[in-house]
Formats: C-alpha cells, structure tokens, sequence
C-alpha cells in the first residue's frame, strides 16, 4: 500500500514539473522548461512522451531563434 501512494506523490510532482515546464516554454525559458520536462520524465515514465515534446520545443526553438528566447 506504502509503494502505491509513493507512486501517486511521484505521478503528481511529475505532473508538476511537466506544467512549469509549458509555462516556462510560453514565457521563453528554455532551459529552465527543459529541467523541468527532464524532471518529469525521470519522476514518471507515463508522462515521459510529453516530457520528450516539450524539450524538441525547446530544442527547435533555440534552433529559429524566436523572440523571447
């Protein structure tokens, strides 16, 4: 029972860090978006898809160069 409930404050960090992740890539932080996705990759491998889409957003925005970044 222990092990299911640690699972579940992991699953909600994770979910945690993958949201700072999209508001730090809205406001053009990209390093500090991909800690955060890296983090909730490592916490939660269910959410690890969309952790590996925020950092190519990441990734192919320092690439264009946009405004903000």
């Amino acid at each position: 029972m222990l092990a299911s409930a640690g699972m579940g404050i992991a699953a909600d960090r994770a979910r945690l860090h993958l949201g700072r992740a999209v508001t730090f890539l809205e406001q053009g932080m990209l390093r500090e978006s991909l800690v955060e996705a890296n983090s909730a990759a490592y916490l939660d491998q269910a959410i690890r898809p969309e952790a590996l889409l925020i950092a190519r957003m990441c990734i192919l925005r320092e690439f264009v160069g946009e405004p903000g970044g």
